[in-house]
């Protein structure tokens, strides 16, 4: 019987393009060339920031560049840039609506330094099926949706989406070219492989609760409720900071993952009280990087955001992320950034 090639639901590996081959430099200029300047004039930039995005480049040229006139074929730095920019637009509009994309701004990274002084917290065996992690729908299919406002036709499309992917830090992870995590911890030819290395390979620029900016960390709530004010809480704070007057809408799609492990677990722990602060992740990131490089495979804590269900884990291990099946669809709904948003929960 022949092998199907058909792919399987769940499994997969992208490779990262490499931007120093120069017949890939020549093939991917022109459709680079055009969503850069879709992406200046969508955000406004003006040409002196332009040009400075692009790494610094003459007026004669620039204008050529702009003006379509040239087809030069540019180089690995600036299809570097380009698909930095293009992949910062992706995720805004993954993220939000399209009015609202334009509205979002980024945030700084912060180091960590971390404690020499700190106890430890006490070791659990964890033995927890079912737990819940909502993911964005956007992210979870890996829609190209929002790369086709910059395309034309479907070539475009396809040489954006490969653009796009090699700065994209999944692909960089499981190319072994990303720093903060080794290929080797990284999962694959398991269902939904690429669901779990972006949660370790797509950190927060300022980190997460549980994480740095640099590496990231499998979050999951014992119960759907907990994670939904989880997730409802940070969406809030994000509409909150830019005064989002109108509606918006995030769908996401629920992940279910068991766990058999050795925990480190600070629930009812009061010396690690800072580590559950509702304004700040400085402590609980100082413990987390300690942990870490002592080889902890992570952390069960009591929820910030939902007192009345439950718990929460944060997994450093991606392998010890088991089992991993999709769950419900649900949208997240916000008449606008200060009423209390609603979740819809799709059979």
């Amino acid at each position: 019987m022949a092998a199907s090639s058909q792919p399987v639901a769940g499994f997969g590996v992208d490779l990262s393009t490499n931007l120093a081959d120069k017949h890939v430099q020549k093939r991917l200029s022109p459709s680079a060339r055009k969503a850069f300047f879709k992406i200046a004039t969508a955000w406004k930039i003006r040409d002196e920031e332009a040009k400075s995005l692009l790494g610094g480049i003459s007026n004669g040229a620039f204008y050529q560049l702009k003006s379509g006139e040239s087809k030069t074929t540019l180089d690995q730095d600036r299809l570097v840039r380009i698909s930095l920019l293009v992949g910062i637009f992706k995720a805004l509009n993954t993220l939000y609506s399209q009015k609202l994309a334009g509205n979002a701004t980024g945030a700084s990274v912060v180091g960590l330094t971390p404690s020499r002084r700190m106890n430890l917290p006490p070791i659990i065996q964890l033995r927890q099926d079912d737990t819940h992690r909502l993911v964005l729908r956007r992210y979870a299919f890996d829609e190209q949706g929002p790369l086709s406002r910059l395309a034309d036709d479907e070539a475009e499309l396809s040489a954006l989406t490969e653009l796009e992917r090699s700065t994209d830090n999944r692909v960089l992870g499981e190319s072994g070219l990303l720093p903060g995590i080794s290929i080797h911890e990284l999962v694959f030819g398991v269902a939904y492989a690429h669901i779990v290395n972006a949660a370790f390979t797509y950190a927060h620029p300022t980190g997460s609760r549980f994480n740095g900016p640099g590496r990231g960390a499998w979050y999951a709530a014992l119960c759907l409720e907990t994670s939904q004010a989880e997730v409802a809480y940070h969406r809030a704070k994000e509409l909150q900071e830019i005064n989002w007057p109108d509606s918006e809408v995030f769908e996401y799609v629920e992940y279910l993952a068991d766990f058999r492990a050795e925990f480190h677990d600070i629930r009812k722990q009061p010396d690690f009280r800072d580590c559950l602060s509702p304004d700040s992740y400085a402590a609980s990131q100082r413990l987390a990087q300690l942990l870490l490089q002592q080889g902890s495979v992570g952390i069960t804590y009591p929820s910030v955001r939902e007192k009345k269900h439950g718990d929460c884990i944060s997994c450093f291990r991606p392998a010890l992320v088991t089992n991993v099946r999709r769950g419900a669809l649900l949208d997240l709904r916000f008449e606008n950034a200060y009423v209390a948003p609603t979740f819809v929960v799709h059979a």
